[in-house]
């Protein structure tokens, strides 16, 4: 049977393309073609597509495609791409729709221009592209979840929308271990969030700990009041774990559970004050933070928690995308832990 050449370009190519392929169901070997000014869709099909089910949602495999290739330019080259045109060539016949700023593209990008932070290079590795390649959307897990909210993340300025995606993110994150580590111990999965939670603590090695509803908000509160001092544009696990404040922010700790905690300061700035925030600003039983003083105490612990929370997905989940990874490091890491 004849095969019918169908591509469709995104504005136009530049001379840096870099080729990829992926298969859709039974369609073998589709090139997806990055560049920094366009990207571009071919595949051979037995039957001929009508142009429109090529640009519309109706569609399966073009659609599929061109989320897929947008998804790879922004994980490329941190940045949305802006689609002018979109050229249609189906054999040898071809059409050129151009999209100014009164019309809209048939699919567009929740993230406009530029990522405000850019994300590590880590995630435009083989593994990363690969994996996103092979998964269709039936598949997606709880790693892509977190991905997505981070591309998020990373495109919002303002420290509350920030942490909304940041927490996102890192709550697929600590889900995701926590299936193995209940696996480990023989059970389906940890229902418990709190038990999720303390799986995960475990597993990046920052001590575990249980804390009662009663002292959240007074070791919250006093904790925030320290934050102040913490120099957000040079915060790093190291700054935390190294300085004073680590001694302060241990002894309120400590104070108030009446006992010494085994959680270190980072594990409670990055799980147990993020969880804080996470249920004040989600929950909607309290408003989010709309004004604000510059100096505000809240505001800046915010500030502290994300970039917290922006350094550690973006050192850690793009190797969770390595299958090697996942077989050599994280499985026999989490068959170690051992949980109630």
């Amino acid at each position: 049977m004849n095969k019918h050449t169908h591509v469709l370009i995104i504005n136009k190519l530049s001379k840096d393309s870099v080729v990829y392929t992926y298969d859709f169901g039974n369609t073998k070997n589709i090139k997806l073609t990055i560049s920094k000014t366009g990207v571009s869709i071919s595949a051979n099909l037995s039957n001929i597509y009508d142009k429109k089910e090529m640009l519309s949602s109706d569609g399966y495999l073009f659609p599929d495609s061109i989320k897929k290739a947008l998804l790879l330019y922004l994980l490329k080259y941190n940045k949305t791409l802006s689609i002018k045109s979109i050229t249609v060539k189906i054999d040898d016949v071809e059409e050129v729709v151009s999209f100014d700023n009164k019309t809209t593209p048939p699919i567009y990008s929740m993230i406009n221009g530029g990522l405000k932070r850019n994300i590590s290079e880590d995630f435009s590795s083989n593994s990363v592209f690969e994996h996103l390649l092979k998964t269709p959307k039936s598949k997606y897990d709880k790693r892509i979840a977190a991905l997505f909210a981070f591309l998020c993340s990373k495109s919002k300025e303002y420290e509350t929308e920030r942490f909304i995606y940041l927490w996102t993110s890192f709550n697929g994150m600590y889900s995701w271990i926590s299936e193995f580590i209940a696996k480990a111990n023989g059970v389906d999965r940890y229902r418990r969030e709190n038990k999720q939670i303390i799986a995960f603590q475990k597993y990046i090695d920052v001590g575990y700990e249980t804390i009662e509803d009663g002292q959240k908000s007074i070791i919250a509160n006093s904790v925030i009041s320290i934050l102040k001092e913490i120099d957000v544009e040079h915060i790093s696990k190291t700054t935390i774990d190294e300085n004073e404040l680590s001694e302060r922010i241990s002894c309120v700790l400590n104070k108030a559970s009446g006992k010494k905690y085994n959680l270190n300061t980072y594990g409670y700035l990055l799980t147990q004050l993020s969880y804080y925030f996470r249920c004040k600003i989600v929950h909607g039983s309290k408003p989010v933070l709309l004004f604000s003083y510059a100096d505000d105490g809240e505001l800046h612990s915010l500030k502290v928690i994300n970039a917290l929370l922006e350094e550690f997905v973006d050192k850690n989940l793009p190797f969770w995308f390595d299958e090697k990874y996942i077989t050599d490091t994280i499985i026999p890491k989490t068959e170690e832990i051992k949980l109630k």
